[in-house]
């Protein structure tokens, strides 16, 4: 072969060599795009399917606690006015609850929480611990929401020195959403008081104070601890984020309300108040 041939040939090798390599090239490229296009469908999907089942779920559970609620709780009847001086009439809740009904259901509903105006109208639950209604309705179904339900040290007629009831702090609003939102002062003036109602007494709930705070927090106790040589319900009234009335006095009964909080791990948002009793009808 003479030199010109050679030299042809040798620039032929080359291009084949270039071509196979641009080919592999894109080949991998390619192959790098479809499994990111792949995978970005398949997350797409999955989001998706998780919105929906999310939807759904919270759909049927706002569709069972409207049932639970059109069964068991009716709004009391306010009096008409009279011309006459009217006497003393008793301090009765808002609402009444049917509490042999919904034993029958489930004996585990110990009480009723209600807060004028807002999502809170649930039953309580209480078992012998507190994990088992993180994930349950009141009819012991799954349930994403949960149920609002009682410390299991607490006793079953709430008659502890300090009542504790958790709810998850639910996306939609529901359950105990609204709790962080005490952090603004104009919120607690709307909403300053809520209703404990059990099978043998009714309860005005004066609240005072709401601070975020951890799960070792001594307001979880169910009786009147101290803290820096105070009470602990006077140390959170000064740690609140509004100001309501004055904390409890000695022998005032207590309630706290929980829900998941974000600052740090295991933060919880608490709101507390004094529990009186109201009268019988």
């Amino acid at each position: 072969m003479s030199a010109q041939g050679k030299r042809i040939q040798t620039r032929q090798t080359g291009k084949r060599i270039r071509k196979q390599s641009i080919l592999k090239e894109r080949t991998g490229v390619g192959w790098l795009c479809r499994t990111l296009a792949a995978a970005f469908v398949l997350l797409l999907g999955l989001s998706i399917w998780q919105y929906v089942s999310y939807t759904l779920e919270n759909r049927r559970e706002e569709q069972f606690m409207a049932g639970l609620q059109a069964q068991a709780v009716t709004a009391r009847e306010t009096p008409s006015p009279v011309l006459e001086k009217p006497l003393p009439e008793p301090e009765l809740p808002p609402i009444e609850v049917d509490f042999a009904l919904l034993q029958d259901e489930n004996p585990d509903i110990i009480a009723w929480i209600y807060c004028p105006d807002t999502e809170v109208n649930y039953p309580v639950l209480q078992s012998g611990d507190n994990r088992y209604y993180l994930r349950r309705g009141s009819d012991g179904s799954y349930r994403v929401a949960g149920s609002i339900f009682a410390d299991c040290r607490n006793s079953v007629d709430l008659s502890d020195e300090n009542v504790i009831l958790y709810g998850h702090n639910m996306t939609n609003g529901s359950m105990f959403a609204l709790l962080p939102h005490y952090a603004q002062q104009e919120f607690y003036e709307e909403h300053p008081v809520w209703y404990l109602l059990t099978p043998t007494a009714n309860y005005r709930a004066e609240l005072f104070a709401g601070f975020v705070t951890s799960t070792s927090s001594l307001v979880y106790s169910t009786v009147q601890e101290e803290a820096d040589d105070r009470p602990i319900m006077v140390k959170a009234w000064e740690d609140s984020d509004f100001r309501g009335g004055p904390p409890p006095e000695e022998g005032e009964r207590t309630i706290t309300l929980s829900t998941c909080s974000y600052e740090f791990s295991d933060a919880r948002y608490v709101v507390v108040g004094i529990l009186r009793e109201l009268d019988e009808p």
